[in-house]
């Protein structure tokens, strides 16, 4: 399991990484011109687990999004729309 901290810091990492000329994939990060993609965590497989398996690990990632966009909106800000 990762933490907010590991989320952020990943982010933080990414945010002072060059941007590539071309498409590239690292581990868990792709990146080309003008923009970094990272999974911050990824869930198991489900195709035999019960439904109980399911929402246990829903309830797991909605809470780990819950705290980074409150750890990320008291840095900078509420989101706002561009339209």
């Amino acid at each position: 399991m990762t933490s907010t901290a590991d989320h952020v810091a990943t982010i933080d990492q990414l945010r002072v990484r060059d941007f590539p000329a071309q498409r590239t994939a690292d581990g868990r990060v792709a990146s080309g011109p003008g923009f970094h993609v990272a999974d911050l965590r990824v869930s198991e497989d489900f195709w035999d687990a019960d439904l109980s398996r399911v929402e246990e690990v829903l309830e797991e990632f909605e809470a780990e999004l819950s705290a980074l966009d409150q750890v990320l909106t008291l840095r900078w800000g509420a989101p706002t729309s561009s339209t």
